[in-house]
């Protein structure tokens, strides 16, 4: 079994960002940037720590992965299969699998381009797996790594504007992590 890391990388004007009152932060919603799961050979997402290129943009919202990755952990010990579908792609999806009782394999699917949902729980026929890259973690160490990235984006945002501490999606973000962190400490 391998760790893994959940990097990412707020692009949006954090300058722009750090002006805002809480009520303009709720409106403008999360801050764009880069996500990436990885780990060995096995990289989902996208990230880099160079500096941008010109027009360069973030490609998703940050937020929404950890919110799912959350969700996830907090039901993968009931349902053992939960598919995750990729927000900026019409048939990509990250599959998750509990395997024995504390290994947690990680799949690229792709179909289910009729599924409206965005999470599934349980197994779908409509999904299928891309090709034979997949990363295997224990499941405590990928519990950790989403811990950890979402204090740390938390953190992060808190640096960008205090005003972060306020906005309906901070506190909801920080509820399900005090939500994942009572799954797996209970």
């Amino acid at each position: 079994m391998r760790d893994c890391e959940l990097n990412f990388r707020i692009v949006d004007d954090t300058n722009y960002l750090s002006t805002l009152a809480v009520d303009e932060l709720n409106r403008q919603g999360d801050p764009e940037g880069f996500f990436e799961i990885k780990g060995d050979s096995f990289t989902y997402g996208y990230y880099h720590n160079n500096p941008l290129y010109d027009g360069e943009e973030g490609e998703c919202l940050i937020a929404i992965w950890l919110e799912f990755l959350c969700k996830m952990l907090i039901n993968i010990l009931s349902s053992h299969h939960i598919a995750i579908k990729d927000i900026e792609k019409t048939d990509s999806w990250l599959g998750f699998e509990l395997t024995g009782k504390s290994s947690l394999s990680i799949n690229i699917l792709k179909g289910g381009e009729n599924i409206s949902k965005p999470m599934i729980l349980g197994y779908s026929q409509d999904l299928v797996k891309k090709d034979d890259l997949y990363l295997t973690v224990s499941l405590n160490s990928f519990f950790r790594a989403v811990v950890d990235a979402i204090n740390k984006y938390l953190k992060t945002l808190l640096i960008i504007n205090s005003n972060y501490s306020k906005t309906q999606r901070y506190n909801y973000l920080k509820k399900l992590n005090e939500e994942v962190i009572q799954t797996y400490n209970a």
